[in-house]
């Protein structure tokens, strides 16, 4: 292969540059050993992407390995359709110490520096030791004209003090297509102390590009590419070829109910093909029962950061700790329930109640597996919204409410190339989801273009025929719970056998079950199954940060927060203190017993460690020289003496809900009421009464009526800490005490009574009357004052906005494009482009999440507004920031049940953007023609 290979037409030197380039991607795993050359080899369908390059010369990797424990890529390119993310590829930890060269590739079509400068200029500062810096630049020209003109300046003068900050270094590349008006300017920058800048020729730079480009193309004909559908498709056809009924049916069915596999779900071995144990394990948060894993942040607490970049980060390192664990399989993440029930159960398991939110951070999380080959499993498919009565319930829901609310974030999901989706319990219009043609079928194979297979919820099978005909791809775990009802098994090959399934139908269950394995590059040098092995890595610097940015400061009267070294504090409440949820002493977490870091079921993993908010206060405290006084209990009679003399007191409230095959203090998964619990309201007033200077810090799962904790005059502040897992108290202390702003944002509403939400839990069918409108589109529509909106959130500084403008053209009417992974290939594509400026204008750095929401033309009747966009922008004190919204024809588009397609309405949209749904600071409009 070396010899036919077109990079060998290079000269050596450029050769041995794009090997170190890309040897410096490949390591993105911030694994803390080199991967050996034998991980490149095997094999000629072996496939990951980048290593081809590796296979064709042994010689670079061994003279080349040693130079990527000093270098880093930032990588901004485009990803999809015209759509851009950022990309930061390290070997080994992040120790920013050692980095001598830093390579910036900007490849997207336009600068997108928001996406990327603030990221590049906190690399410059760390890494003291950089000696080189190569930038890889390809965007479009930006016209100087206007206010696009004028902002792209602003940011290059941002970029090029960066530049000259790093006068230490020794070179700087350039390669591609710079702007004529950098020249001078990267000389500048780059004559310090004897420097010298170096720009390769455009010329030469695309002749690299063709050549490496001609490289690839030709090692793709030895080497099967990873992330590639058809290629996955061709090679499970060809694994098909070689099976029997007999072993088609080992892949399509679970080995049982405690049948002896080391896994929640497990799947037989086929040796013919090479196909192995199948490991799958729950969850969205974590890898269950696994004994050396992390206990990462709930998916609503990382939906309320609104940071993409520290959502798919949390989805790769759940990622690394499931492939090092040899997780096949993970049965996450979950953006079903949806949430549109505040007291449902399994609210905490998704990320938020909208699906733009929704479907972004599942979206995100999804990639972050993909990077690391572990198949994620989107659940739960579809309107599984309680826990009550949910294996027997239908949810009968319009096909409009459908599209535009509960499949929009699994469409999301299956854009990013999911490889399963877990169809649900419950029915839906009548039918059990797991057999429901038009749902599995349909919207899912068909409308959606889902390349991977359909499996089972645990026990959610009720057929052998139906099931399979219907579009069930595997069953799990293969039988019930008592080992005994087997649905698939020798019942299917007995219903093939008989004509009552198509051998067809089941060559299509297990060519989508390989062609996931072989896309996903499982079958490798794939870990073996240990879900003893030590994975946490320096993970938790992640599960912190999400915590941490997940809180959401609600109330800060008097500007009592951040704590100033105060004399004396009082905490009260048990859920300050580690109590048995925290130790692990119950069971998936099914007790709500001292401080709260997750709901309680099967999307829970155990805690390796748990920091209290009494530890962490208490430590800080240490550390200020603060007396701490504590009432632990939720006795009201004890609280007076704790808080008796003390600056503020914290008070710790709970709500908790879960998975309803337990019931926790008389919740059968879902709450039976929106109140705290634990007398929490009493608790507050207690100490409210003896204090007037009182902190409550709200640890829950979903809403609750805070309405008696608000009006009190005595309570200054409410710090929604939300579920923070293992990190619970260091991510408080980071934000009571000022070491972070608060810069969370709710995802979902708070209301002023449980009745305003206008849907609960309900015993009998649930038939979905409240339509288009759950959650913040629902309080809009009945103009129902919330307590606090979706999206709200305050910050230690104050941001502005200005500056608001749209661009683009969409046109009208339906969405034409041929079928892709997500559905039709246009509804991806970025219509328009709405910019703003966000600006700091307090005394202190901070971080905020500007907001983008769409009002429809009255003929699409839809919700007042709809969120259709955001950006999470870290700004220092006095700083601003452009923020980008790209919409997609989908984000403007309304299902039209008539038509069956999605459809741009013609018409006036109404852009605004801020800091919540209701905290609009800006206003244009986009006509449609």
């Amino acid at each position: 292969m070396q010899a036919q290979s077109p990079i060998f037409l290079l000269p050596r030197e450029l050769r041995d540059r794009i090997y170190e380039f890309y040897l410096a991607i490949d390591h993105a795993d911030f694994g803390d050993t080199l991967r050996p050359h034998h991980v490149y080899l095997g094999s000629a369908d072996y496939s990951r992407p980048i290593p081809a390059l590796m296979c064709t010369c042994k010689r670079a990797y061994r003279e080349l390995a040693s130079a990527v424990h000093n270098q880093a890529v930032i990588r901004v390119e485009t990803h999809g359709l015209n759509e851009p993310r950022i990309g930061f590829a390290v070997h080994g930890t992040l120790r920013f110490d050692r980095l001598e060269k830093l390579w910036l590739v900007v490849t997207a079509s336009y600068p997108n520096w928001n996406r990327w400068l603030y990221f590049f200029k906190e690399v410059a500062q760390r890494a003291r030791n950089l000696k080189t810096l190569i930038i890889d630049w390809w965007p479009r020209p930006v016209s100087s004209a206007g206010w696009a003109g004028r902002m792209n300046s602003k940011k290059e003068d941002d970029f090029f003090a960066i530049l000259e900050d790093l006068g230490r270094l020794q070179l700087i590349q350039v390669h591609g297509d710079i702007p004529t008006v950098w020249r001078q300017r990267l000389d500048k920058a780059a004559t310090h102390d004897g420097s010298h800048c170096a720009k390769i020729p455009r010329t030469l730079a695309l002749k690299m590009r063709s050549h490496f480009l001609s490289m690839l193309a030709a090692a793709s004909a030895a080497l099967a590419q990873a992330n590639d559908w058809p290629a996955a498709i061709e090679r499970a056809n060809a694994a098909l070829a070689n099976l029997s009924l007999d072993d088609k049916v080992k892949i399509v069915t679970g080995i049982g109910w405690n049948a002896g596999g080391p896994c929640v779900g497990n799947t037989a071995p086929v040796r013919s093909i090479g196909y192995p144990q199948l490991c799958l394990q729950d969850g969205p948060l974590g890898i269950r029962f696994a004994t050396n894993a992390n206990a990462f942040t709930p998916g609503i607490q990382a939906g309320a950061t609104w940071d993409r970049a520290l959502i798919r980060e949390r989805g790769q390192f759940i990622g690394e700790e499931a492939r090092g664990c040899g997780v096949h399989v993970l049965l996450g993440p979950a953006p079903g329930a949806l949430g549109k029930i505040p007291a449902a159960g399994r609210n905490w398991e998704g990320f938020g109640a909208d699906p733009y939110l929704q479907g972004i951070a599942s979206a995100e999380t999804i990639e972050g597996l993909v990077s690391v080959g572990v198949q994620p499993t989107a659940k739960h498919y579809l309107l599984n919204e309680q826990e009550l009565n949910r294996d027997r319930m239908s949810s009968n829901a319009d096909d409009r409410s459908i599209h535009e609310l509960y499949l929009w974030p699994f469409a999301d999901a299956v854009h990013s190339n999911v490889a399963a989706i877990m169809c649900s319990y419950n029915r839906i219009n009548g039918t059990y989801a797991c057999e429901n043609d038009r749902v599995l079928n349909v919207l899912l194979k068909e409308e959606l273009g889902f390349q991977g297979y359909v499996m089972t919820d645990w026990n959610a099978q009720h057929s052998t025929v139906e099931s399979a005909v219907n579009g069930l791809d595997m069953t799990m775990p293969g039988s019930d719970f008592n080992g005994g009802n087997i649905f698939w098994g020798p019942r299917l090959i007995q219903a093939v056998n008989s004509g009552s399934v198509p051998r067809s139908r089941v060559d299509d269950m297990v060519r989508r079950i390989l062609a996931s394995w072989y896309f996903y590059g499982q079958d490798g040098s794939y870990p073996p199954i240990n879900l003893n092995a030590n994975v946490r890595g320096n993970h938790k610097e992640n599960i912190r940060a999400v915590a941490r940015d997940g809180i959401v400061l609600l109330k800060n009267d008097d500007g009592v927060l951040p704590l100033n070294k105060p004399g004396k504090l009082a905490l009260v409440g048990s859920a300050a203190a580690t109590g048995r949820h925290a130790r692990n002493e119950c069971v998936d977490r099914s007790c709500n017993d001292g401080a709260l870091g997750m709901g309680w079921g099967s999307g829970t993993t155990e805690y390796p460690y748990f920091v209290s908010p009494q530890d962490a206060i208490t430590e800080r405290a240490r550390a200020d020289g603060t007396q701490i006084s504590t009432s632990l209990t939720d006795n009201t009679g004890s609280v007076g003496s704790a808080v008796s003399g003390a600056d503020a007191a914290l008070v710790f409230i709970t709500a908790d809900s879960g998975e309803g095959y337990i019931t926790v203090e008389n919740n059968a998964g879902d709450r039976v009421n929106l109140d705290p619990w634990h007398n929490g309201n009493q608790l507050v007033e207690a100490v409210a009464r003896a204090s007037d200077n009182v902190i409550v810090v709200v640890h829950s799962v979903g809403p609750i009526v805070l309405e008696s904790i608000v009006s009190h005059p005595s309570v200054k502040a409410i710090v929604w800490a939300g579920l923070p897992s293992q990190e619970n108290g260091n991510a408080l202390v980071d934000v009571v005490y000022g070491n972070t702003s608060p810069s969370g944002k709710l995802p979902y509403t708070i209301g002023k009574t449980a009745a305003d939400y206008g849907t609960s839990v309900i015993r009998g069918d649930d038939n979905f009357s409240e339509g288009l409108f759950i959650d913040y589109r629902h309080f809009d529509q009945q103009r129902i004052e919330p307590r606090y909106e979706f999206g709200y959130g305050l910050s230690y500084t104050t941001f502005e906005y200005s500056d608001i403008a749209v661009e683009g053209t969409p046109t009208p009417g339906p969405a034409s494009g041929n079928i892709i992974p997500g559905g039709r290939a246009d509804l991806w594509e970025t219509v328009a482009t709405v910019t703003a400026t966000v600006s700091n204008s307090g005394g202190v750095n901070g971080a905020e999440v500007a907001q983008l929401y769409v009002g429809f033309p009255a003929s699409a009747r839809a919700p007042p507004r709809q969120l259709r966009g955001f950006e999470k922008l870290p700004l220092a004190a006095g700083a601003s920031a452009t923020a980008i919204f790209e919409l997609r024809r989908r984000d403007l588009s309304v299902w039209d049940v008539a038509a069956q397609e999605w459809v741009v309405p013609a018409g006036q949209f109404n852009i605004t953007v801020g800091a919540s749904s209701r905290d609009l600071r800006l206003a244009a409009t986009l006509n449609v023609a």
